[in-house]
């Protein structure tokens, strides 16, 4: 009885360690467990904040190229403008050349002014030939100022040549620029001499 007794305490001390032995190796491996569920999330954390800062890293350098790539548009546009403004004051200088070389042309081909001459071409007389020769030219027949209009009576070009005139006014006699200013007054009236025929009471 009393072995009997004893074999089972014996067992039940076994059994006890065992039980503990069990319990302590679960709480190592709960506590390992642990330990790397631990260590896991740790290492997903120090990777997320590595891929934020990555990303951070990429959106500041896109951010940077933008800058930069807006920096030389703006910087293009303005050397464009200022290329168009200087090309238009360029073609503008040329432009006034040549306008200036075209009058400086046309003045090297116009007859030269005629100085007052002597005899019938530049002489009195009342008629009313002369008295509109005298308000027109101050009764020069051969004057040439260069403003377009010639001779005593101050024809222009193509009134003189509408009449049968030939070569420039200033350049005829005074009897011809009379016969040309009566073919002329014939035809149109001294409204062809309009501020001096008026002066003279003509009209």
């Amino acid at each position: 009885m009393k072995r009997n007794v004893k074999t089972g305490l014996v067992l039940a001390s076994l059994l006890g360690g065992l039980f503990v032995g069990t319990n302590l190796q679960e709480t190592a491996i709960a506590e390992s467990s642990q330990t790397t569920a631990t260590s896991h999330l740790a290492q997903r954390a120090a990777a997320a904040e590595r891929a934020s800062r990555s990303k951070d890293a990429r959106l500041g350098t896109a951010d940077l190229e933008e800058r930069v790539a807006e920096h030389q548009r703006l910087e293009a546009e303005k050397k464009a403008q200022e290329e168009a403004r200087r090309a238009a004051e360029e073609k503008k200088r040329q432009e006034a050349a040549a306008r200036a070389a075209a009058k400086k042309k046309a003045l090297k081909k116009a007859p030269a002014a005629s100085a007052p001459a002597s005899g019938s071409n530049y002489s009195g007389g009342n008629t009313v030939w002369d008295r509109l020769a005298k308000c027109e030219s101050g009764g020069n027949w051969a004057i040439n100022t260069g403003n377009g209009y010639y001779g005593g009576l101050q024809f222009s070009l193509g009134s003189w040549r509408g009449v049968g005139g030939s070569g420039y006014p200033h350049q005829a006699s005074k009897a011809e620029q009379i016969k040309r200013g009566k073919m002329l007054q014939a035809s149109g009236g001294w409204g062809h001499w309009p501020a001096c025929s008026k002066k003279l009471g003509l009209r």
